[in-house]
């Protein structure tokens, strides 16, 4: 016959997920303060260059637009 009671697992069984506890892994802070960073050099470091080109009008707009959406991911 078929038994439908369920059986002990021995003591070494990984599949036995009553006695093994879940680590829990933090965020890690560092993407984020470096996507901050980034946004504020893009922001006000095209500023301090010379001449005044458009790209360095569209790293100042859509650089910190970037880094925001990638905080956002994180």
């Amino acid at each position: 016959m078929n038994d439908l009671a369920p059986h002990a697992a021995p003591a070494g069984d990984p599949d036995d997920r009553s006695t093994v506890t879940a680590k829990f892994h933090s965020l890690r802070i560092w993407p984020a303060v470096l996507l901050v960073a980034l946004m504020i050099i893009e922001r006000y470091g095209p500023a301090y260059l010379e001449g005044g080109l458009s790209v360095y009008w569209m790293i100042a707009v859509f650089g910190p637009l970037l880094c925001s959406l990638l905080v956002l991911i994180w």
